[in-house]
């Protein structure tokens, strides 16, 4: 039971890449945002612009939302769609990010500059490898926590008693019937798929 339950959990290793994750894609963005804010909202109040204002609440409320999404889809609950998207979204940035370096280099901008979008070039290609890695670390925590649910189990013992292809068809198709719920079906399907390979590769074995 104790080997069960400690499967379902993160290990160490996977503990300190999603720390890691959240805090490049999320905290620290969060903190520059902050700041933004601050001197952003200073300066529109002091030149009267009540306007610009008003868009940098809306922007910030934005980029805050967004952040939440990070954080709800990928760390608290183990996501995989988000983090694939980010990793798209970033790996077109990153090809625009390295052509402006080589146009800004040419025009002889000032060395801060340059330094500045470096250290931004470093931080995207960091979340990236991290987003990757967090993706792969989702994906097996999904598969583990499908692969312990009841209805995956109980549906693994049914199929279990299947000898050939027909009767693992009809067995699958009783317990589909059972329960139609989207998440019932998904986890019969992955049971079905183990136990069908494992038919083939006996019925396999056997004509060899």
């Amino acid at each position: 039971m104790e080997d069960s339950e400690s499967s379902l959990k993160f290990t160490e290793t996977e503990n300190k890449i999603r720390k890691k994750w959240l805090f490049l894609s999320t905290i620290l963005p969060a903190a520059l945002l902050g700041c933004f804010i601050i001197i952003s909202i200073f300066a529109a109040f002091t030149s009267s612009n009540f306007m610009a204002m008003l868009g940098i609440l809306v922007l910030s409320l934005v980029s805050a939302g967004g952040m939440y999404m990070n954080y709800y889809c990928a760390y608290k609950n183990p996501g995989t769609i988000l983090l694939l998207l980010m990793m798209i979204g970033i790996s077109l940035n990153l090809l625009t990010t390295f052509f402006k370096l080589e146009n800004l280099a040419l025009m002889k901008v000032s060395l801060v500059f340059l330094l500045f979008m470096l250290v931004v070039l470093i931080l995207e290609i960091s979340v990236f490898y991290y987003s990757y890695k967090l993706r792969k670390i989702n994906k097996k925590i999904k598969e583990r926590r499908l692969t312990a649910s009841p209805v995956y189990i109980n549906a693994i013992s049914v199929f279990s008693t299947a000898t050939n292809l027909e009767e693992l068809n009809q067995q699958f198709s009783r317990l589909r019937t059972s329960d139609d719920s989207g998440s019932a079906v998904e986890v019969l399907a992955k049971a079905y798929d183990q136990q069908k390979k494992m038919l083939t590769h006996a019925k396999k074995a056997l004509n060899d």
